[in-house]
């Protein structure tokens, strides 16, 4: 039982670090992000679950989660259009953006 609340909170991490918003609001998603890692920290420290590999676990799937999320939330970019799913999550796994430019200087 532990383990699926572990997966539901790391999929909610996930997507909160995967989704792209542009402006002043960018901290938000990580906030939140960060706000349920500590939330899952202080709640396995207060009901002291012996469960492992909770923490592998989420943060594996709060990972492959953000990184699907990011490369669906990136396939509008013109980098990114005639790319297929599965170079867009390779794409999407670099930390820096990429800017092709058709006319090169």
């Amino acid at each position: 039982m532990i383990y699926v609340v572990v997966v539901a909170l790391a999929l909610a991490a996930g997507l909160m670090l995967g989704i792209r918003v542009d402006g002043s609001l960018r901290w938000v998603g990580a906030t939140a992000a960060a706000l349920v890692l500590v939330g899952l920290v202080a709640g396995s420290l207060v009901v002291e679950v012996d469960a492992w590999f909770a923490g592998p676990v989420f943060a594996i799937v709060a990972a492959v989660t953000s990184v699907l999320v990011a490369a669906e939330a990136r396939r509008d970019e013109p980098a990114f259009v005639s790319e297929t799913y599965g170079r867009r999550v390779l794409l999407a796994m670099r930390t820096r953006t990429s800017t092709h430019s058709a006319d090169p200087q």
